[in-house]
């Protein structure tokens, strides 16, 4: 089975309505780096055709800089932060090109780069050259685009490949997306959010639940944001849980919270229905989801009543790693069934907890690093935090008699090593190390440390 490429969406929509607005982009205020805040002086459209026309100009420059003969699947990496349009017409164009690009974070610290002169993409010559046809249609285990984790796992990067299946399933969900304000922060403040939703009619806002907090006691005092807030059709958050008092005032003002569940390998899987924590599986053509029971011993109960998310080979949205003896996607996300069909989150299955801006920490590797590192100062370290901004390390020393303020200081320059190899969510800030009494960190009845993962809620 064969699936039409992510340009044909695009080309699709460009030739039936040319002028359909895509994206709107900010002008700001040139400012000092790292001010503070944000002056919008007015704002960009981009229509579906002059975003067609950027990305085959771009295609064309890759083809012609990388090697059109050579450009058949190859990996191209990319560092980038992914939050411009710059950076939304380079993925394209590098798939429209044939490529397939490889998105490096900005936080990894490892990786280096070297700067593209954009004066380059002036070469008029680019205007014949063709690009191939035969790449505009795709099966659907083709990798067209691919991102990395932190390496946390095994002590390097992990490659997460990304399929034309899972890009399709991406495109039925924003289908109905119409234009995307896209600007190159996501941490809004009160009052430039009330600015984009009253120059931009926006009905719509995707954004971490802790940068919502923030705009939702604003709004407790501010009848203007207030207002804004209630005209919206739609404000989906994810990552942590909204404040109790910041849900309850929004329940009572009729502010439309959506809970939002999902990953970065596989986007939005469940979502509420209402302002609550009750999620309900993502319902859409060729997306299917399963719950599978958990066994209890795997999380510490004594009876476990949990269900673990499994994403089946067949659903669009099934990432290409996958267990390879079932065929499926263990997300090893753990679910309570409240009532049929209906779930609200209770954890995880493994090491791995979920941070406030909803990506992984893996606890059990920076566990395990810091004890080697730090074993001639400690007997014993966990890691806990999540939906916390990032993670704290709570360690046992070798002994009680001891200096614990010349004890943190010599862990932290230890556990600084660590943070280089791991992203800025997984780092241990020096402040957030704790220092307990010798028996003071759980251990099971064999004597091994290893803390449960499983935090019970995200209430």
């Amino acid at each position: 089975m064969t699936y039409a490429s992510h340009l044909s969406f695009i080309k699709t929509i460009a030739a039936q309505s040319p002028n359909q607005l895509l994206f709107k982009l900010p002008i700001l205020e040139p400012s000092e780096p790292n001010s503070g805040g944000h002056t919008i002086l007015g704002w960009k459209d981009i229509t579906y055709s002059q975003f067609l026309s950027d990305v085959e100009r771009l295609a064309k420059y890759w083809l012609n800089v990388l090697g059109y003969a050579d450009g058949h699947g190859s990996t191209i990496g990319l560092w980038m932060a992914g939050m411009t349009y710059t950076d939304v017409v380079h993925l394209f164009s590098l798939m429209t090109a044939g490529f397939v690009p490889h998105t490096l974070d900005l936080n990894f610290q490892v990786f280096t780069i070297i700067a593209l002169d954009s004066d380059e993409l002036a070469d008029k010559a680019l205007d014949d050259m063709p690009l191939p046809s035969d790449r505009q249609d795709k099966a659907g285990n083709d990798i067209i685009m691919m991102h990395h984790t932190s390496g946390s796992t095994s002590g390097r990067p992990k490659i997460v490949r990304l399929t034309q299946s899972w890009f399709s399933a991406a495109l039925v969900q924003m289908k109905n997306a119409g234009c995307i304000v896209l600007t190159p922060w996501v941490d809004f403040t009160p009052e430039e959010l009330l600015q984009i939703i009253k120059e931009c009619k926006i009905n719509t806002i995707h954004q971490f639940s802790a940068l919502l907090n923030r705009t939702l006691r604003e709004a407790t005092t501010n009848l203007e944001l207030e207002l804004a807030l209630k005209s919206l059709e739609f404000i989906g958050h994810t990552g942590s849980s909204i404040g109790k008092e910041e849900s309850k005032w929004a329940i009572e003002h009729e502010i439309p919270l959506r809970d939002l569940f999902g990953s970065t390998e596989t986007g939005v899987l469940m979502a509420s229905l209402t302002n609550d924590t009750i999620l309900y599986p993502i319902k859409l053509p060729g997306i299917v989801y399963e719950f599978w029971p958990v066994d209890a011993t795997r999380v510490g109960l004594t009876s476990s009543g949990l269900f673990e998310l499994v994403i089946p080979r067949v659903s669009l949205d099934c990432p290409f790693f996958c267990d390879p003896k079932e065929g499926h996607h263990r997300t090893k996300d753990l679910f309570e069934e409240v009532h049929p069909g209906a779930y609200k989150y209770r954890g995880r299955l493994d090491d791995m907890i979920k941070m406030e801006n909803a990506s992984i920490c893996d606890t059990r590797y920076i566990e395990t690093q810091v004890s080697d590192s730090c074993k001639d100062l400690i007997s014993c370290c966990v890691v806990v935090g999540s939906n916390r901004p990032s993670p704290v390390l709570l360690v046992e020393p070798l002994s009680d008699d001891i200096d614990r303020t010349k004890l943190k200081e010599k862990i932290g320059t230890k556990v600084q090593l660590i943070n280089k190899n791991s992203y800025s969510h997984e780092r241990i800030d020096p402040s957030h190390i704790l220092i307990v009494q010798r028996g003071g960190l759980p251990r099971t009845s064999a004597g091994r440390k290893p803390f449960s993962r499983f935090e019970g809620s995200k209430e």
